[in-house]
């Protein structure tokens, strides 16, 4: 059995991987140089903005404290029980 295109595909696929090294960021650091591939630099930008934001959602715990403090703050001890049961089960 041929499945006609599967070739092809595999070519285009192992040309994409080459083009990647092709295009690689390379920096110098201390003397010493490094390639990063475009994979690795976006995952060094999404790192740099993750570590920018806050841990603590400020807004988020201003609204919760004025609803605990105005009474208006009400869980159900249904979504408690499911969410200690996901968190020690890693559902």
């Amino acid at each position: 059995m041929n499945i006609s295109g599967v070739s092809a595909a595999q070519e285009v696929a192992q040309i994409s991987q080459t083009n990647r090294v092709d295009r690689a960021n390379t920096i110098d650091i201390k003397g010493e140089k490094f390639a990063l591939s475009t994979s690795a630099k976006d995952f060094q930008s999404v790192k740099k903005l993750l570590s920018e934001m806050p841990d603590v959602r400020q807004n988020i715990v201003e609204e919760v404290k004025q609803r605990i403090e105005g009474g208006n703050y009400d869980v159900s001890s249904y979504d408690v029980a499911d969410k200690i049961s996901r968190d020690l089960f890693m559902f």
